[in-house]
């Protein structure tokens, strides 16, 4: 059995149960303080989703991770139980067809057999379907694969958006408020068609006593196989996404197996006639 993630046990649960839970987190001024950093640091990203993780710019991957740290680490004490910081971005939706967010699950940030990767999620606005809030598959995290990572096929992006929107769950959530997940729910995003960016963050946490994991495949990975980087300390600042990480950090490779269930198993049991 996996630790516990959270102080409250009701809010833990819920967390059980379908993967996630939504609490207020930010007051008023935090708000703006982290939306005032954004407007006034540059990313060098633009257009259609872009989070703030693959910037060319170590120095503002850095920046960012420490000025959003700054704010949430004391929060985040008081909700989780022993869990410390991977790494905080921004995550924005510009207005247009290009901000749409395929099905998907986060990357694991560490041993999931062992340990959960979780996410804070937190819009600086209020969001809804029209300016890109998130659906979220109700209980998947029990049924999705488990390792994921930095070129790792994804393979629910081509369900339908039919099973979406008759079968997930849309969260709306105010601007300031948390949506906190384990990395392996199904989720998505529709396009952002309003005319504002919709600007929010994410932080990603694993238990304090756990070892922070990046799960890697380029052409160089043994076919079969996938590759296991040490991603402690300053990893996520000084190596870029694309880019294969330093031999320094190489652990392992391990043989990949899928398992979790297939695309049209999901949808058959997720069907909500079926649930």
């Amino acid at each position: 059995m996996k630790r516990i993630v959270f102080n409250d046990s009701l809010l833990q649960s819920q967390f059980d149960d379908i993967g996630y839970v939504k609490i207020p987190f930010l007051d008023e001024a935090e708000v703006e303080e982290l939306l005032s950093f954004y407007h006034h640091n540059e990313s060098g990203l633009g257009g259609g989703y872009h989070s703030s993780m693959f910037s060319k710019s170590s120095d503002f991957r850095v920046k960012t991770h420490r000025q959003i740290s700054k704010i949430i680490k004391d929060k985040v004490a008081r909700v989780l139980d022993k869990h410390k910081i991977v790494i905080c971005t921004y995550l924005v939706k510009d207005p247009g067809n290009m901000s749409r967010v395929g099905l998907h699950c986060d990357w694991s940030l560490t041993d999931e057999s062992q340990y959960q990767s979780i996410i804070l999620w937190i819009p600086l606005c209020d969001v809804h379907h029209d300016n890109g809030a998130m659906y979220m598959l109700d209980g998947s995290h029990r049924d999705t694969n488990s390792i994921r990572g930095e070129g790792i096929e994804v393979p629910y992006d081509k369900i339908p958006d039919e099973f979406v929107l008759q079968n997930m769950t849309l969260v709306p959530v105010k601007k300031g408020d948390a949506v906190i997940f384990d990395l392996s729910v199904l989720h998505c995003s529709f396009p952002n068609e309003t005319l504002h960016p919709r600007i929010a963050f994410n932080v990603g946490l694993i238990p304090e006593e756990a070892p922070s994991l990046h799960y890697y495949i380029d052409e160089q990975t043994a076919q079969g196989k996938y590759d296991i980087y040490k991603a402690e300390g300053d990893f996520y600042f000084k190596n870029t996404i694309g880019i294969r990480p330093p031999q320094s950090a190489y652990l392992e490779s391990k043989d990949f197996r899928f398992d979790g269930l297939s695309p049209q198993e999901l949808m058959e049991k997720y069907t909500k006639e079926n649930v």
